[in-house]
């Protein structure tokens, strides 16, 4: 029996593809924690797991908060600009917060290896000053800050700061620590980053695993009975958990675009949102996506890539509407391999969206493009081969 520990930042499509790897590391007799800046909700963790935010964390609270709130400004924010933001708002401060807390519970429970998301900088950080293995998670494109692949003219400038950033907390090695030189679970498959990635070879311990839906428990209920009317097609729409203020906007075109239609649609949203919704919208705060997903014909999302990889694993095609961050590039991949259409939010009218889902239910090649990435996906091996990979890890660090 090991245990291990994952490092996780505040945001929960970060957190969702760990679970069933966490699961199945437990089902097989492993102790599993997870350590963050917020607790995660009740019954969200496999059973056996453990969810701790350390006590040091609690005088940040408002600092925390304030950095939630500020990733608002994801819509206005592009190119290079986004970089700074992710480094300089989000990912480094909150690494700052979190550091105390967590070495003092490394140290503490003592695990046998480390894994954490790419955007939690405290994990590789206590990893490599507590000389233990550890694996890097990643819930967006590989490489999506990387200067080598995005912003080539700024290696040198981006190099010195994470470098100075590393040396702050008293890592000493010549590399940089926050991509795991072992290991990097890539929630994915290389077909869907082709448009991208297509001419980069990516290091060896890049390991695409395919969305890790299998073992991801589901404490959310739901009205199976209301989804299904007879001769309609059922819509899943998920805009995501952040960028709260343009939700209004977006909802309102498409509630105008599928309103009254022979559509079941089901939104994932406030039902506060609006004071009235139409009758054929099934409206819910927190839904059990993954199931609603395999029994949608048709999802729409803003393009975070979780619900992405969710939506072609189970075969389904996709509008997508960007709204910030990484999700234009995750658009632009699903569109570049026919498995979508895209929409620009910012122009967009009703009519374009209930065009869009006209185009994909009559036109069956969008089906088979989503198959064929879906068919890539779940090849990769999801929750099972992860959960070898992280074992193998400790394995060929102990010879």
């Amino acid at each position: 029996m090991a245990k291990y520990l994952f490092v996780v930042p505040p945001f929960y499509g970060h957190i969702t593809a760990t679970l069933g790897v966490g699961a199945e590391l437990l089902r097989r007799g492993n102790m599993v924690y997870w350590v963050g800046l917020k607790e995660i909700g009740e019954g969200y963790l496999p059973e056996g797991g453990v969810f701790i935010v350390p006590e040091e964390v609690e005088k940040h609270r408002d600092q925390i908060n304030e950095i939630l709130l500020k990733q608002d400004a994801g819509t206005s924010i592009k190119g290079a600009d986004a970089l700074d933001f992710e480094m300089d708002v989000t990912a480094m401060p909150f690494a700052r917060i979190m550091f105390e807390g967590l070495i003092n519970t490394i140290r503490d429970i003592k695990p046998d290896c480390i894994i954490h998301d790419e955007s939690a900088l405290a994990g590789p950080i206590c990893a490599e000053l507590e000389n233990i293995p550890y694996a890097t998670s990643i819930t967006v494109p590989p490489g999506y800050f990387d200067p080598d692949l995005f912003f080539p003219e700024q290696k040198k400038a981006i190099f010195k700061r994470m470098m100075n950033f590393q040396k702050e907390f008293g890592v000493r090695t010549s590399r940089l620590v926050f991509n795991s030189d072992k290991l990097v679970l890539s929630y994915t498959s290389t077909e869907l980053l082709s448009l991208y990635y297509g001419n980069f070879t990516f290091p060896q311990q890049f390991k695409f695993v395919g969305s890790t839906v299998e073992g991801r428990p589901c404490p959310v209920g739901f009205d199976w009975a209301r989804l299904h009317r007879p001769a309609t097609k059922i819509i899943y729409v998920s805009i995501g958990t952040v960028l709260n203020d343009i939700k209004s906007a977006i909802f309102t075109k498409i509630v105008e675009a599928l309103k009254d239609k022979n559509f079941t649609v089901v939104a994932n949203t406030d039902p506060g949102l609006f004071a009235e919704w139409p009758s054929n919208f099934i409206v819910q705060k927190t839904c059990p996506q993954l199931e609603l997903i395999r029994k949608s014909d048709l999802v729409i999302t803003h393009g975070g890539f979780n619900t992405i990889n969710e939506a072609l694993y189970f075969n389904k095609p996709m509008i997508l509407m960007p709204l910030a961050w990484d999700q234009f590039t995750n658009a632009d991949m699903v569109v570049h391999q026919g498995a979508g259409i895209k929409l620009k939010y910012r122009r967009i009218h009703s009519t374009d969206i209930f065009n869009a889902v006209q185009t994909i239910l009559k036109d069956n090649t969008y089906y088979k493009s989503a198959e064929k990435l879906g068919c890539s996906l779940r090849a990769g091996g999801g929750s099972q081969r992860a959960a070898s990979l992280i074992e193998n890890l400790i394995v060929k660090t102990n010879k």
